[in-house]
């Protein structure tokens, strides 16, 4: 038996669904669409928004968008950075570079 759609919403299958349209669920959502599954993204937010999640990412995750084909040049509007620069608490500001 299907559950009846709220007014405005239609009925969507998928092999899989993914809650949370940020720099995780997005990456997820590519990888298991690029494998052949028909993915439904959702996201209770509207975009662009402000939201410090994806604002600043590891290299591992860089490299990892990059394998999807998502330019991350400067060119494309993306800010390098080297390293972490850690605030707050009892402690002096110090920063860590990130790992090779």
């Amino acid at each position: 038996m299907s559950k009846a759609q709220p007014a405005g919403e239609a009925a969507v299958e998928s092999d899989v669904v993914v809650v949370g349209a940020g720099p995780g669920g997005s990456t997820a959502a590519a990888y298991l669409a690029r494998h052949g599954l028909s993915v439904t993204l959702l996201e209770k937010s509207h975009f662009p928004r402000e939201k410090v999640c994806g604002d600043g990412l590891t290299p591992r995750a860089t490299r990892a968008l990059t394998r999807l084909g998502i330019d991350t040049s400067r060119e494309a509007g993306w800010i390098h950075n080297y390293g972490l620069r850690v605030y707050g608490g009892r402690t002096e500001p110090f920063e860590l570079p990130w790992p090779d």
